[in-house]
């Protein structure tokens, strides 16, 4: 059709019906390869989905229709979230620490007042397991909260030790050596793990009075993923890295049995690429990779690719929900997947 242009960009796909005039460009509406960074999902309702989108905000779809979705935080979408025990107390994050919280399903949102020095890309945001009212959200330091997100006060020293990272230019520097996973259980609350994208893991058992650095020759130096604490056992912990930013494929998953002091190396034939999630489901472990997600028993070493349709696609995140017994994927370039595991 004569005069109709398209423009496709890191926001997506765009299309004029004038030659790109100014103001005749139009977003279109439905686009499969969103980039997601993270997802949650309700457990009181599977259908209520939100998640982080590379240059396109934090994205909701609620009331039972998972193909209309609309957008209710800005910025570069990174980490959602959705108190498991009430589905209208919700959370976004754009880039950097910038966090807001909703108590209406996100129709309004609050922002969060920061409360350490610095704050990675994704700032992770956690619920304390069994609870409705204490979370977790941390950056340089981990800061809690127990007003649903409401207040905030930091509970360790800079776990990343300093380390703001190189980068001079003033729109991205000093937001290296930050908290990037949080390991949590129900049984022991005060025990809480913490891995940041400088490779260091620190553990606390008194509720972040005193934290230790875990220090063994089995842990490489790379960007901490994902801690999975055992619900009713905070001694067994799963740990995975990617190797991403210094250029190493290798895959990384370890175990420990004993709270952190000796690790396993459970990798084995993962196919060679970043991890970047693990789910303990039952007697099962979904982990998710750069090249898509696989399973194994909870010893790990055998692992196998779960599902015959995902796109190949790196994926960033993953999300379970007893309800249906879903597992949720969070792709880098084709949206969000699910399947009954």
């Amino acid at each position: 059709q004569q005069g109709v242009v398209y423009n496709g960009n890191d926001g997506g796909v765009y299309r004029s019906e004038q030659n790109g005039a100014d103001g005749t460009w139009e977003h279109q509406p439905y686009q499969p390869w969103s980039q997601f960074f993270t997802l949650d999902v309700s457990p009181q309702d599977p259908l209520r989905v939100n998640g982080g989108v590379q240059d396109n905000g934090s994205l909701r779809t609620w009331g039972g229709a998972e193909n209309e979705w609309n957008s209710y935080y800005g910025g570069d979408g990174v980490k959602n979230a959705i108190n498991p025990k009430d589905k209208q107390n919700v959370f976004a994050c754009s880039q950097y620490g910038a966090c807001g919280r909703s108590d209406n399903g996100g129709d309004s949102m609050s922002d969060m007042t920061q409360t350490s020095a610095r704050f990675g890309w994704l700032s992770p945001i956690e619920f304390q397991p069994g609870s409705a009212d204490v979370m977790y959200w941390a950056g340089s330091e981990v800061n809690k909260s127990e007003d649903r997100g409401q207040t905030w006060t930091s509970i360790s020293p800079d776990l990343g030790e300093g380390d703001a990272g190189r980068e001079i230019n003033p729109l991205y520097a000093a937001h290296y050596g930050t908290v990037q996973a949080l390991g949590l259980n129900k049984k022991k609350p005060n025990v809480i793990y913490a891995g940041t994208d400088n490779g260091l893991l620190w553990k606390t058992k008194d509720g972040g009075a005193n934290w230790t650095k875990l220090l063994s020759k089995s842990l490489p130096k790379r960007w901490v993923t994902h801690l999975e604490v055992k619900r009713n056992n905070p001694r067994v912990v799963y740990l995975t890295y990617s190797g991403y930013r210094q250029g190493d494929q290798s895959p990384y998953v370890l175990k420990s049995r004993d709270g952190g002091k000796t690790w396993k190396n459970i990798t084995g034939n993962l196919p060679k690429a970043p991890v970047n999630d693990l789910l303990l489901v039952r007697k099962k472990l979904y982990l998710a990779s750069d090249v898509g997600v696989f399973r194994s028993g909870v010893r790990g070493g055998k692992w196998l690719k779960v599902g015959s349709n995902l796109p190949l696609s790196p994926i960033n995140d993953l999300r379970y929900v007893r309800k249906g017994r879903l597992l949720f994927a969070a792709t880098f370039g084709h949206g969000i997947f699910k399947a009954s595991i």
